[in-house]
């Protein structure tokens, strides 16, 4: 089956011809405008054209009131149709210089099945509508691929955002959980210690009255007068109240220990550990080139040689102190500084821990938790950290 070229990509005989290889985006023809703004620019983009183009936006618009105004002002020669030009020539300059050299519109279609496979779409898509010289099935695929590609990503998102929420919940609950039996487990420890020392008070007791019933020479002279099956009467009665004691206390120790024991697993359930088995650390005077970290949560009196530690490797460490005085708004600015970002999930609050986390994921940034707020495990996780290309730096896995 062979669907008709959409008039989306027909030329209109009455609008004059550019004499230059590629369209401007306002020569695009038809309206698959709505497409490049959505597939080619990212929320970072918008936001810097609307800085460029001095725009004022009320804080209750919408994003796709936003996404509906550039595409308007794609389709007209103004401002920002020259600025969208320029940021999407100067972001795919690789990709426009690669399809610029395919004539043959079977290789054109092959260099776009080869960018859908390695998920390099957005790139591929702005260079092949703008060049006049592709061939117009080529056009027609690439539009097809993308809408389609819409409607699989939204359902792809919907299901994430479940699997998200329910996993959000899971974790609380299981804190809750937590929280629970270390308390229940405080009490009993508090309350064994309590009988335990009530037993050896009632066992150091029972000795002294064994002591004091051991009869000396004279006194079984004395006690000839007392009859025999009295006196063994007594002796075996406290005999008995002895190996008694004795076993309660042999018991308390057993449950003791178990109750430690189970304590002990429970400290050790794991909250994102930083591994620490020290395979790819890196010395202390290792440079970060001048990158930029962030700090969420940990202790006030800790930020000082946090950011000593970091300073000693060439970064600049910010800090959000997770909401106590420090605005939750403030986060996000915060993580758009910074290149990389810790928390130390011991020490902070639970909203500003997912917020931060969130705020990462929007931002394509590294998000590292700490299993504790102690400079240890900071500078466990500088060692980790390791510059890549294009200024970047990133946490390797152990």
């Amino acid at each position: 089956m062979n669907p008709e070229l959409p008039a989306a990509f027909q030329d209109n005989a009455s609008t004059p011809k550019s004499t230059s290889k590629r369209y401007r985006m306002w020569e695009i023809p038809g309206t698959v405008h709505c497409s490049i703004v959505g597939t080619c620019l990212d929320r970072r983009d918008i936001n810097a054209l609307i800085r460029k183009g001095r725009l004022q936006v009320r804080p209750d618009t919408q994003e796709y009131q936003i996404h509906g105004f550039f595409v308007q002002q794609a389709c007209r020669p103004g401002t920002l149709s020259q600025l969208m030009q320029k940021t999407l020539d100067k972001k795919y300059a690789p990709q426009v210089a690669r399809v610029g050299k395919l004539r043959d519109p079977a290789a054109q279609r092959a260099y776009w099945d080869d960018a859908c496979a390695k998920g390099q779409v957005a790139g591929a898509y702005w260079a092949l509508l703008s060049h006049r010289h592709v061939s117009d099935d080529v056009r027609n695929a690439a539009y097809g691929d993308v809408h389609m590609l819409s409607h699989f990503m939204g359902g792809l998102n919907r299901v994430d955002a479940q699997q998200l929420w329910a996993a959000e919940r899971r974790v609380a609950d299981l804190e809750a959980r937590l929280n629970r039996v270390r308390r229940q487990a405080e009490a009993a420890q508090a309350e064994r210690d309590a009988r335990i020392a009530s037993l050896e008070a009632e066992v150091h007791q029972m000795r002294a009255v064994c002591v004091r019933l051991q009869p000396s020479p004279a006194a079984r002279r004395d006690a000839c007068t007392i009859t025999s099956s009295k006196q063994e009467r007594r002796r075996r009665q406290q005999e008995r109240r002895l190996q008694a004691a004795r076993a309660r206390v042999h018991d308390q120790t057993e449950e003791i220990a178990a109750l430690k024991a189970q304590i002990a697993k429970l400290e050790l359930l794991p909250v994102c550990p930083i591994p620490q088995d020290g395979s790819a650390a890196r010395p202390d005077d290792c440079p970060l080139e001048a990158c930029r970290l962030l700090y969420v949560g940990g202790r006030p009196s800790a930020v000082p040689h946090l950011k000593n530690g970091a300073a000693k490797r060439q970064a600049e460490l910010l800090h959000h102190d997770g909401g106590v005085e420090h605005s939750l708004q403030q986060l996000e600015h915060l993580v758009e500084r910074a290149d990389l970002v810790f928390c130390p999930v011991d020490c902070v609050s639970h909203g500003a821990c997912l917020l931060a986390r969130e705020l990462c994921k929007r931002a394509n940034k590294p998000f590292v938790p700490l299993r504790s707020a102690s400079l240890s495990h900071f500078r466990m996780a500088l060692d980790r950290v390791q510059p890549t290309s294009g200024g970047t730096v990133a946490c390797s896995s152990p």
